[in-house]
């Protein structure tokens, strides 16, 4: 996630860059595509065979995109490399940090839980269940190339508002509701966001950097923020779990929180920043 966006994009044309940067992160939710059809019917022969069967497919894949990297990241060869430049993060940046971090803590309960609270909540069933899954893994292999479009062509920060207004509501949705279609369509629209989110946060990072040393290393603390942040709410959302006897509906409320939580971030950052900007030009005046 840190390095593929940094060799891709640099070789796309402008035009492309939104339907680029969400074929980049495609391949998340065809794993779980591929996930939800081929586990089911491996565990059925054993656990074994399953993790064999997925790294497999893995090394496959590995294979066969061998030959497709870049063979070099299209730097210059210049003698010894220039010391990089202190990244200066001003405050919009260290908003999208935080605001990453938040969404990160908001997508885990329904991306470890999802399946779980249709089987032990709903007692749907693990036919459903598994259905539910592919649902969320058509969902992730959509949103990237939806998302990167729709920053492309829209902006990064309204693509991002408006993503975390659909994810509050269909949280929301989500503990309501309890139909089989209500809850394959919710799949399918939350599915669409972890992954989709990724290509509107790099499409941020552009926007507000030119260097491309400079969009690389705010893309890393980004992901790093990102990936920090779904491990600790891993372990939180784990324990709050079992603390809870499996009350999933208090999972997907605290989700929807941080989803709150990072919309609110967002809207009082702008609005300072317009503020400060205002001041400026009034002192200017």
């Amino acid at each position: 996630m840190v390095l593929v966006s940094s060799l891709v994009l640099p070789r796309v044309p402008s035009a492309q860059k939104g339907l680029a940067s969400g074929a980049i992160f495609l391949g998340i939710g065809i794993g779980i595509i591929v996930s939800g059809t081929l586990v089911p019917v491996m565990l059925r022969v054993s656990l074994q065979a399953t993790w064999l069967a997925v790294g497999f497919v893995a090394m496959v894949l590995t294979v066969a995109s061998w030959r497709a990297w870049p063979n070099e990241n299209g730097a210059t060869n210049s003698g010894a490399p220039a010391a990089p430049r202190p990244l200066r993060l001003a405050a919009p940046m260290r908003t999208l940090l935080v605001q990453y971090a938040l969404i990160a803590f908001g997508l885990v309960p329904e991306m470890l839980f999802l399946v779980d609270h249709v089987v032990r909540s709903l007692h749907k069933g693990p036919a459903l269940a598994s259905q539910v899954w592919i649902a969320y893994g058509i969902g992730a292999a959509v949103g990237p190339m939806l998302y990167g479009i729709a920053a492309h062509h829209y902006g990064a920060r309204v693509t991002i508002r408006t993503a975390l207004v659909v994810q509050i509501l269909a949280a929301g949705a989500l503990i309501a509701s309890g139909g089989t279609a209500e809850i394959l369509a919710l799949a399918l629209a939350i599915g669409s966001f972890p992954a989709g989110v990724v290509p509107a946060a790099l499409a941020r990072v552009h926007e507000y950097f030119e260097d491309h040393d400079a969009r690389q290393r705010m893309w890393g603390l980004a992901t790093v923020s990102f990936a920090f942040m779904q491990a600790a709410s891993g372990y939180f959302y784990s324990s709050l779990y079992q603390a809870t006897h499996g009350r999933h509906v208090i999972l997907f409320g605290i989700g929807a929180v941080a989803y709150l939580a990072a919309l609110v971030l967002d809207f009082v950052a702008a609005a300072r920043a317009e503020h400060r900007s205002e001041s400026i030009c009034a002192s200017q005046a």
